[in-house]
């Protein structure tokens, strides 16, 4: 091949080379992560080879690959730096990938779910077998999942940990869910709406509580009585009357209630507090009960009616003692003389 010859067939290479890489990097800027792969210019030598089949010279070609080879590097390099936004289309993509079906060749025998890596099955088939491998070393409570989640928020209540605190009036928290919901009472957020009524929460768990007085659900029930509840904590408050728990002691007279409401109205007694004030004549109330059924003299409202008679009562301690002349029930009974009584005032009169 003549030096005139060779000339040619490098300018030629060379002005496909830039072509090439251009149209690489405009379809794909993460091509730049393959610098100096020869695939590129490949196809070019093989042409070249294949247009000049007469060459015999072996060392001018094997140059001419060297050339380019050089040049396809240093004009990736000097043509597109790979950008963070290059770097981070190129980590999305992966994610992508990652998460597809056919990168999640881990199945849970139980429901079918899939899972990219083996360790995230195993944490999985723990709801199904309710396996709690990590334990507490203070209360020896257990957990199903690892110490980077809910052993170590649960340890918090031991060592008194609060990392999240609110910038606003800086209360601390265990845990930064907790924050977040605080944090809405600051904004008024109320990001969970009822589909029902259109209502809407700051919590989801008061989302999930709300719905069942629209659907009737009551998940919650007392193996004890058979006893039905919407909310878990109304159930752990019933289950008190059969445990005979008072977990509320009032500190100042030492007597104990089973529900810690009861406990705020009684410490009222010991101060004297009546937060609760009628607008309309000024009394005021220890209790929000006693408040609400003032309320209703001035209103007229009696909301309790008899479905016998249809009288109506302000009160449902009324409506109560009022059914009993239908009914006939006599509930008190006198130790003395075992005569029985409707209402409790005419036997401690009696009595």
């Amino acid at each position: 091949m003549s030096a005139m010859n060779v000339k040619k067939l490098l300018v030629v290479l060379t002005l496909t080379l830039f072509s090439t890489v251009k149209f690489t990097l405009d379809k794909n800027p993460m091509s730049v992560l393959n610098v100096g792969k020869e695939f590129i210019v490949e196809r070019n030598l093989t042409s070249a080879e294949n247009a000049g089949k007469s060459s015999t010279d072996n060392h001018t070609l094997f140059s001419i690959r060297e050339f380019i080879l050089e040049r396809n590097l240093m004009t990736v390099r000097s043509v597109a730096k790979p950008s963070v936004h290059d770097y981070l289309s190129f980590g999305i993509r992966e994610s992508i990938q990652e998460k597809s079906p056919m990168n999640k060749p881990y199945g849970c025998s139980v429901c079918g779910k899939t899972f990219s890596q083996k360790g995230h099955l195993t944490q999985h088939q723990r709801i199904h077998t309710g396996e709690k491998p990590y334990e507490c070393s203070e209360c020896e409570k257990a957990f199903t999942f690892s110490v980077l989640s809910s052993l170590v928020q649960h340890q918090r209540i031991h060592n008194g940990k609060k990392p999240y605190e609110c910038h606003k009036c800086g209360k601390a928290f265990s845990q930064g869910s907790h924050l977040i919901q605080h944090q809405r009472s600051h904004t008024g957020e109320k990001p969970y709406e009822c589909n029902e009524c259109g209502k809407t929460f700051a919590q989801i768990s008061t989302l999930i509580n709300h719905k069942r007085t629209h659907n009737g659900e009551k998940p919650y029930e007392c193996s004890d009585c058979g006893k039905a509840f919407s909310q878990s904590a109304h159930l752990i408050r019933h289950r008190r009357i059969h445990t005979g728990e008072n977990p509320y002691e009032c500190s100042d007279c030492g007597k104990a209630f089973n529900i810690r409401s009861s406990l705020i109205q009684h410490h009222r007694i010991h101060t004297g507090e009546k937060p609760y004030e009628c607008s309309e004549c000024g009394k005021a109330f220890s209790q929000h009960s006693q408040f609400t059924q003032h309320q209703r003299v001035h209103t007229g409202e009696k909301p309790y009616v008899c479905t016998e008679c249809g009288k109506s009562f302000r009160q449902r301690s009324h409506l109560t003692r009022h059914q009993r002349i239908h009914s006939r029930e006599r509930p008190y009974t006198c130790n003395q003389c075992g005569k029985t009584f409707s209402q409790r005032i005419t036997l401690k009169v009696r009595e």
